[in-house]
């Protein structure tokens, strides 16, 4: 099962209130794309994207981009509720429309949501659902492949369940009508992680009290030993660990807090990432990551995200994540796989791709387009020099001058 557009209306942060989010491809895919996993097949020349990157400079939306994604991706995927807790009900005043788009073996899912937020009772909930189905020919042309006929009556509606039904009267209002669907497909390992509560709080987070060896030594290749001990758990997280290092024969125990006294940042951060990629590419799913450069060296992020474009991503899993830096994107093939985010009052969203037009070649180099500004995805320079006229003014009365 995958999710392959969503769609939200009526926010208060995106321009013209909506966002627009794209799974698929928009380009031609060439064979040799599909055999290294750059995409992955769905039917006749649609293909879902097996890396998607969100670009933008400082406070572009990038991060309010993969709140929105990671709250579609647990409803509609994950089978959770809306929860008034979340970050998802500051996007929106009194009520949010969504639209989602769901393939599984060989049937388009298309589920119409009007979600309302209740701030006296302090709740999100659906408030009208419409469910439309239809099953997908071998030969459908990417152009068609999201359409659904004016006339196709829906197979499911929220407020006819809730009247005619059984089944409506045990649907709790925080859960989508397709859960109903969710719940009768065969159990799925199918896992969405997101790392969005780690960017700026440096902890490990595993999956598993197995922890490859390899892995370590990638990230660090001093450390001789590093492995759980006991069984004794601390937010969901192994509470202590034995550590040895390369030149040394003392053996060290330290608990789940106190690892950053031995580890670095970048070996913390990159073992959580790697931990997580074995659970989402063994069972497929979604990893999405929240500037995936912080305290990594770019040889190591360019090798994450090739990871998931490679064989061993058997199942089409995919890594959602965003950067600051452009010159990452040079080791991406596809600009439909980027989207650009820049802020002025509100948030744009726009992929690379349909940026660049007719000027979409690979003889040029992504990273530098970007770091140009044409697009405004750099920086102006005035208000650098501004910047360093204030701070100018500044150091001259420090000094009396």
């Amino acid at each position: 099962m995958k999710l392959l557009r969503t769609e939200i209306y009526n926010l208060n942060r995106f321009e013209e209130g909506k966002f627009i989010f794209d799974f698929v491809n928009d380009k031609r895919v060439y064979e040799a794309e599909e055999d290294n996993r750059v995409v992955f097949p769905v039917i006749n020349n649609v293909y879902t994207h097996t890396a998607i990157s969100l670009l933008g400079i400082n406070a572009s939306g990038k991060t309010s981009a993969l709140v929105l994604l990671t709250q579609v991706l647990d409803i509609f995927i994950q089978n959770e509720s809306l929860d008034y807790d979340s970050d998802f009900k500051d996007f929106f005043k009194t009520e949010v429309t969504t639209v989602n788009y769901v393939h599984h073996e060989g049937r388009l899912y298309k589920i119409e949501s009007l979600i309302k937020k209740d701030t006296k009772r302090e709740r999100l909930y659906f408030d009208q659902e419409k469910f439309y189905e239809k099953k997908l020919p071998k030969n459908i042309s990417k152009k068609n492949f999201f359409t659904f006929s004016s006339k196709l009556e829906p197979t499911m509606e929220r407020n006819e369940l809730a009247t005619n039904s059984l089944f409506g009267i045990f649907l709790k209002e925080e859960d989508s009508i397709f859960s109903s669907i969710l719940n009768q497909m065969e159990q799925t390992n199918l896992r969405i992680i997101d790392h969005l509560d780690e960017t700026n709080i440096n902890l490990l987070s595993m999956h598993s009290d197995d922890i490859p060896i390899s892995f370590i030594h990638y990230l660090d290749s001093s450390i001789e030993l590093f492995e759980v001990v006991g069984e004794e758990k601390v937010a969901n997280q192994p509470d202590k660990f034995k550590l040895k290092f390369i030149d040394s024969e003392e053996i060290i125990i330290v608990d789940y807090f106190n690892l950053n006294k031995y580890l670095s940042s970048g070996t913390i951060k990159g073992l959580s990432i790697l931990m997580s990629i074995m659970l989402i590419l063994n069972n497929g799913g979604y990893l999405v990551i929240d500037e995936i450069e912080n305290h990594l060296n770019k040889a190591i992020v360019l090798s994450i995200i090739k990871l998931f474009q490679s064989s061993l991503n058997q199942l089409g899993a995919t890594l959602i994540f965003s950067t600051h830096y452009q010159e990452i994107v040079d080791g991406l093939d596809r600009t439909d796989s980027m989207y650009i985010l820049r802020k002025n009052e509100s948030i744009s969203m726009v992929r690379f791709s349909k940026l660049l037009e007719s000027n979409d070649r690979t003889d040029k180099i992504k990273s530098e387009i970007l770091l140009s500004g044409v697009y405004h995805t750099a920086p102006q320079y005035s208000r650098y020099i501004n910047l360093k006229k204030d701070l100018q003014a500044h150091l001259i009365n420090v000094r009396g001058d």
